[in-house]
């Protein structure tokens, strides 16, 4: 497709550039070391080596990156995305010289040089992507290169259409004209001129010679899309449909063919990916082996000591939840209530009389949920994801939420996207289900290895700072 070859091959030369500056100020920040004798006697392959590990982490970060971002990729310098875009590819080029080093015991490289390098790189590289994008498609789509794009479609349909257009500037579409569906059209206020009816589409496309036919139209009937196409031909234009989809339903809406077969999925599932599925997976156990080997032995202890003195009986709660397609696992928590708690069932509520003193303190500091990287380590559970519930309250929940059984296409968590946007605790309102059945769909359907990273590292500072909420 005209469109996404153009934005892909944007984003390749991109990259390149982004790789050949690190590159060039490894080298310039080494050059300037060794000539005021700050290398020492160190061989320069090492250097060189490092050099290589940066470029390849910069190549792996290139190729990780989501292709659907290329959307984002055209509209002009964004400060937040730029500044996520440059902080991901700096933690990567320093894990993977930090990896390396650490597997062959190698210090010899200076740490001094290699703090400016990321500094001075990951400043280079913010400016890299605030500014070249829009220079590389400034001088590459110019000219012969330039589109004059026809317009087809509903006159309902044309000002959308045209305001897309518009936006896709950079990539070098400029409007000439529209012909509408409809032979008869009361009023016409548009800055696009109207030059006639579909009914004479191959003569406008005979007088105004457009490289780009865009009509706008969720296919109907073949045998219209065929004569379009045949029109198309016969002039010796391009032809893109934009399926007229409401714009609620068309972010989430793909296309694509398998076997012959033409699909068309109305959610993304970035974790249907083996090699994404691999990635958290990897996360998972990085993160849960070391807190049950480590940090759970300790904390069982002093669970168990405040156990004894207040509420006697066993240190851990195992309660029935719905994992992912519902499945029913046993899920481990700290006991924070007293044993005779007669309805087991019952959300936690504000100075519930059922939690003893100390439980109150492990609930607001979320250390009753230690022992479910148990349940991370078994596979049950993920780190990130829609918390768990009885099933008793999905079919509450599902209620007020149509698409809360949504939830469960992925793994439960120990916390997820709605935990640290502030949605825990009591579900007091229908309003609450459906924040936190949006929020969990939402990390569902635009999941990446950055907002992996970035719930678990805010997840710590809700635990450090727990929200009115936790109790």
């Amino acid at each position: 497709m005209l469109i996404s070859r153009r934005i892909y091959g944007l984003q390749t030369l991109h990259s390149g550039v982004c790789i050949c500056t690190s590159l060039v100020i490894y080298f310039l920040i080494y050059g300037l070391f060794n000539i005021y004798g700050k290398i020492g006697v160190i061989p320069e392959d090492r250097y060189v080596y490092c050099a290589i590990l940066i470029c390849l982490a910069l190549l792996f970060d290139a190729a990780r990156t989501d292709r659907r971002a290329a959307k984002d990729f055209t509209k002009g310098p964004n400060i937040s995305r730029c500044l996520g875009t440059t902080a991901m590819q700096t933690a990567t080029a320093f894990i993977f010289v930090s990896a390396v080093s650490f597997a062959t015991k190698d210090r010899n490289v200076s740490r001094f040089l290699l703090l400016i390098y990321f500094t001075v790189n990951a400043l280079a590289l913010f400016c890299l992507h605030m500014v070249v994008p829009g220079i590389i498609a400034g001088k590459l789509f110019k000219g012969r290169r330039c589109h004059r794009a026809l317009l087809l479609g509903p006159a309902s349909s044309i000002p959308k259409l045209n305001e897309w257009v518009n936006n896709q500037s950079s990539l070098g579409l400029i409007p000439i004209g529209a012909i509408t569906l409809e032979e008869e059209i009361q009023e016409w206020n548009r800055t696009t001129p109207r030059l006639g009816h579909l009914g004479e589409l191959s003569k406008h496309l005979r007088a105004t010679l457009p490289s780009l036919l865009i009509f706008v139209d969720f296919p109907q009937s073949g045998a219209r899309m065929r004569e379009i196409m045949k029109s198309c031909d016969q002039a010796g234009t391009r032809l893109l449909v934009a399926c007229d989809i409401d714009t609620d339903l068309a972010d989430k809406v793909s296309f694509f063919s398998c076997s012959g077969a033409h699909l068309m999925s109305v959610r993304q599932e970035p974790l249907e990916s083996p090699w994404n599925r691999l990635l958290k997976r990897s996360i998972d156990i990085l993160v849960a082996l070391p807190v049950t080997l480590i940090v759970l032995p300790v904390a069982t202890a002093i669970v168990w000591f405040y156990q004894r003195l207040q509420s006697p009986g066993p240190v851990f709660f195992r309660q029935e939840r719905t994992g992912i397609h519902n499945e029913v696992f046993l899920l481990y928590k700290f006991r924070t209530m007293h044993v005779n708690n007669p309805n087991p069932a019952q959300q936690a509520t504000r100075n519930d009389s059922r939690i003893f003193p100390a439980g109150r303190w492990l609930r607001k500091f979320s250390i009753d949920e230690l022992p479910q990287f148990i349940n991370v380590l078994l596979g049950e559970m993920s780190v990130v994801g829609p918390r768990p519930h009885l099933a008793v309250h999905d079919c509450d929940f599902e209620i007020s939420a149509p698409s809360y059984r949504v939830r469960h296409w992925v793994k439960p968590g120990i916390t997820g996207l709605a935990q640290v946007r502030g949605f825990r605790g009591e579900t007091r309102s229908p309003s609450d289900v459906i924040k936190r059945t949006d929020s969990d769909i939402d990390y569902l359907e635009h999941w990446s290895l950055e907002m992996e990273i970035s719930i678990i590292l805010r997840t710590f500072i809700h635990v450090l700072k727990a929200p009115p909420s936790a109790y």
